[in-house]
């Protein structure tokens, strides 16, 4: 029963800093928007200040590496089709 109460406190304070870190992320963007494209601003994420969210930050680099991987197929995908492409007209 104290265990249940512990996890349940435990869910209720991650779920606070991650509504404060939507938040910042929401003021860092709209921040972001007023500046020169070439600045990368990333956002702080919950992990960078706690370490009680491990398991967040390897799903969350988990994703990203995932989408970057679709991406880079994506783009290679555009690069091979352009490329059989100026082949079939004569311009390789």
């Amino acid at each position: 029963m104290i265990e249940s109460a512990e996890r349940e406190e435990k869910r209720k304070w991650k779920e606070k800093i991650l509504d404060g870190f939507i938040l910042v992320d929401a003021a860092v963007r709209k921040i972001a928007a007023l500046l020169p494209s070439d600045k990368k601003i990333r956002p702080p994420k919950p992990w960078d200040y706690y370490r009680s969210f491990e398991e967040e930050k390897e799903s969350f680099e988990k994703q990203d590496q995932e989408r970057q991987l679709e991406e880079y197929k994506e783009k290679r995908r555009e690069y091979v089709a352009e490329a059989n492409r100026r082949r079939q007209q004569g311009l390789l």
